[in-house]
């Protein structure tokens, strides 16, 4: 959060806890179907930009991939280069 706010304005951190996490999930899935994609698609460009461009660490690229599959939302596809698609025939 620092690149985003001065060090003075930048909250501590807290450590995540299972019931805020799910009560956040439950939040962003009450929003509408075309919301979410947006949503979706800004958490990966930060997460590229955080990194400075190319791939994701897979740890990072896993759990954007799970959060986007929480939403049914689809997946962005600077996400899905990173995951091999087979083709079901």
């Amino acid at each position: 959060m620092n690149r985003w706010l001065k060090p003075a304005e930048t909250p501590p951190w807290q450590r995540p806890d299972v019931d805020a996490l799910v009560h956040a999930l439950n939040g962003l899935q009450g929003m509408s179907w075309m919301q979410r994609p947006q949503v979706v698609r800004t958490w990966v460009a930060a997460a590229l930009q955080v990194q400075g461009g190319g791939l994701l660490e897979p740890g990072a690229a896993d759990a954007l991939r799970l959060s986007s599959l929480l939403l049914d939302s689809p997946m962005p596809p600077d996400l899905g280069r990173q995951y091999a698609e087979i083709d079901p025939d």
